[in-house]
């Protein structure tokens, strides 16, 4: 037989209800993150680049799609189900 003893599992509703500094922080990043990335894309479709800051612009709006894309991925993939699997053991 095993020691271990079985707890029950949470809803995730419950999980998620218990948002921690960190969370919060993950979120208002990832906002400005997709803020940013929108409001880029609205600014070079409407004004146009110059092109002494082609490459400028270019470098920010890479550097602004990796971020969206990594906020994406974290808050729809599988680093969010490892975070609340891991406050779930903590709890």
């Amino acid at each position: 037989m095993s020691d271990q003893v079985e707890r029950p599992v949470a809803p995730v509703t419950e999980i998620r209800s218990e948002t921690t500094l960190r969370e919060k922080g993950a979120i208002v990043v990832s906002v400005l993150n997709a803020v940013g990335m929108f409001g880029i894309v609205v600014v070079i479709l409407s004004n146009g680049i110059p092109p002494e800051n082609r490459e400028l612009m270019s470098t920010v709006v890479g550097a602004l799609i990796g971020g969206y894309l990594g906020s994406n991925n974290y808050w729809w993939g599988s680093s969010s189900g490892s975070a609340a699997k891991d406050r779930q053991k903590a709890g």
